[in-house]
């Protein structure tokens, strides 16, 4: 004894695949040079996302900016604040994609919030710069935050500084308790 098993209109579904190769085919059909061309667009689209992906700048060691780091940072905590400004400039401009580059935005942002009076608008244009450059420096990028809320309530702007502090102590909280499993 045979079961027929009818299919009603509610569970038939088109055939979005289907569909799309019977669309392809009557394209290609209809004007093969006009298929060829967009299917070589799609294929070179894709390469260059790709390349694009593979090629992102990242950041590297640089030896010359290694040593030039430790250098001005010898001079930032002997309390030699001008030359290890000038320095941690240069460091910066000459090698904008290297780790220690991108460290010298830290320690910038950290002269000028220390110097006398406080160069506020500075050292928040360095941290946020370092906080961008730097997405994964477990110790100096919480640093840079907490310093930017810090120049936010040097400001005034309360709310903010508070907003920021809270950001990262939620992170950090994160971070331990993903550390502990």
């Amino acid at each position: 004894m045979r079961v027929k098993h009818r299919v009603s209109k509610d569970e038939l579904k088109e055939d979005k695949f289907q569909q799309f190769v019977e669309k392809a085919a009557e394209f290609y059909y209809a004007d093969p040079k006009r298929f060829w061309i967009g299917a070589a667009v799609v294929v070179l689209v894709i390469l260059g996302v790709i390349l694009i992906i593979q090629n992102r700048p990242k950041p590297v060691k640089n030896a010359e900016a290694e040593l030039r780091l430790m250098d001005a940072l010898s001079n930032f905590y002997q309390g030699n604040n001008e030359y290890a400004e000038g320095a941690l400039k240069e460091l910066a401009t000459k090698f904008p994609r290297d780790n220690a580059g991108i460290k010298a935005h830290y320690y910038l942002g950290s002269i000028y919030f220390r110097s006398q009076p406080p160069r506020l608008d500075e050292a928040k244009r360095e941290f946020t710069t370092f906080i961008k450059k730097s997405k994964d420096d477990p110790v100096l990028n919480p640093a840079a935050n907490i310093a930017l809320a810090a120049c936010e309530e040097q400001t005034g702007n309360y709310l903010k500084a508070a907003a920021l502090y809270e950001a990262v102590y939620q992170r950090i909280k994160v971070q331990l308790w993903a550390s502990r499993r």
